[in-house]
């Protein structure tokens, strides 16, 4: 979505192709093009200026993230513990963008 809420269709052309995220990812460290990926997944890039945000005012619909498991009371302490630094780690994101500015 751009600044006023608007969307945008963008069509283009590339030589290099995936379906990972990840290899897309190394590429776009490489040089090789701009990726649209979570913040989650390149917050240390941004910090550490390996990456560059652009487009700042545009931003994707947010994506719920779930943890299921079958019963609270069975929970084994290193899934709870898992599940409670997912939370912390995860809530710093909840406005769509990390307590930094790049």
């Amino acid at each position: 979505m751009g600044p006023g809420g608007e969307a945008a269709q963008i069509k283009s052309a590339s030589r290099l192709r995936s379906d990972n995220g990840e290899v897309a990812h190394d590429w776009a460290l490489a040089g090789c093009g701009l990726i649209f990926k979570s913040w989650v997944d390149v917050e240390p890039d941004l910090r550490s200026g390996r990456l560059v945000h652009v487009l700042p005012h545009w931003r994707s619909d947010p994506a719920p993230v779930c943890a299921l498991f079958p019963s609270p009371r069975q929970l084994p302490t290193r899934v709870r513990l898992f599940v409670d630094a997912m939370v912390d780690r995860l809530s710093r994101f909840a406005g769509g963008r990390p307590e930094f500015e790049s």
